[in-house]
């Protein structure tokens, strides 16, 4: 009796690829089934799991930015509240000095208007200190080009200068007596060896008369016939003499300034009168009162 099921072919061989031969067709295909179900779930965890990973790096660079970012934020807001600290103090700093400038102009103000009334005060003092000058030495004539009266003498007497005066009076046909004289004196010359007689007369009207004397007496004369020194009876050689009024310093340097403006201006006359100084062009020309330097500026004008 032979067994079935211990017999087999001899040409029967297995293979590999199907281990599951003996499982019926229904059993093979949920096998199969569950095989690609897993392999598909698996594919898809992976594919979220590497979504989850590349989500995390992008949060932790973007917190990483963020972070940057939000310090940088923070050291700018730093510096620009720096800058406007420093602006305000800039501000603050110009608002002072503007205040302090108007402050000094102000004051600069106040000291250039005090300098003119100073100005205007000084002029009003120096004008009536020129008319006191004026007024003191109205009365008063200077003698130029005196001869010295004795060389081994350091001093003219008085008595000596008041004979000068008397003998000039009687020159020039007018009669001046020592009465007549307040004051004499005499200083030598910087420029030669002769020296001026300064004269002062008890009053103004003595002084106009003498002075209009001598202009009678050289009216008309040629200038070496002019009053010279030996009208007056010196004989140390005939030299001009020359009289004029005793000038304050200040009217003495115009009178210097007129005679040079009427030399080059063909001015004819230029002269003093108790303390003025007058220009003339011709002889029936009006004459002109000059007070200051600015007058002949103003002359050469309106020529």
């Amino acid at each position: 009796m032979t067994d079935d099921t211990t017999s087999a072919p001899a040409n029967l061989e297995h293979y590999a690829s199907e281990p599951d031969l003996c499982l019926s067709k229904s059993q093979r295909d949920i096998k199969i089934t569950n095989i690609t179900t897993r392999n598909k779930k698996r594919r898809a965890e992976d594919e979220v799991t590497g979504t989850e990973n590349i989500m995390e790096a992008m949060n932790r660079l973007f917190d990483t930015f963020s972070r940057d970012q939000e310090k940088r934020f923070h050291e700018l807001k730093s510096a620009v509240s720096n800058i406007e600290k420093q602006n305000t103090d800039i501000f603050n700093s110009l608002d002072f000095l503007s205040a302090k400038y108007d402050e000094a102009l102000k004051k600069i103000q106040l000291l250039e208007k005090e300098k003119k009334e100073d100005l205007h005060r000084i002029l009003l003092l120096e004008d009536r200190i020129e008319s006191l000058e004026r007024k003191s030495r109205s009365s008063g004539i200077e003698i130029r080009n005196i001869p010295v009266l004795q060389e081994s003498k350091k001093k003219d007497t008085k008595e000596e200068l008041c004979d000068v005066i008397v003998n000039l009076g009687k020159t020039v046909n007018i009669e001046v007596q020592e009465e007549d004289i307040k004051d004499v004196q005499s200083f030598k010359s910087t420029k030669n060896s002769s020296k001026t007689i300064s004269v002062e007369f008890t009053s103004a009207i003595t002084e106009d008369k003498v002075m209009l004397a001598i202009k009678k007496f050289n009216h008309g004369k040629k200038f070496e016939d002019k009053l010279n020194t030996t009208h007056l009876g010196f004989k140390e050689g005939k030299k001009p003499i020359f009289v004029k009024e005793m000038l304050t310093k200040k009217t003495h340097k115009l009178f210097y300034a007129s005679r040079l403006y009427a030399k080059n201006n063909n001015f004819t006359y230029c002269w003093t009168s108790r303390g003025n100084v007058y220009l003339r062009k011709a002889e029936n020309s009006p004459q002109i009162k000059i007070n200051s330097e600015s007058d002949l500026e103003k002359l050469t004008c309106s020529i």
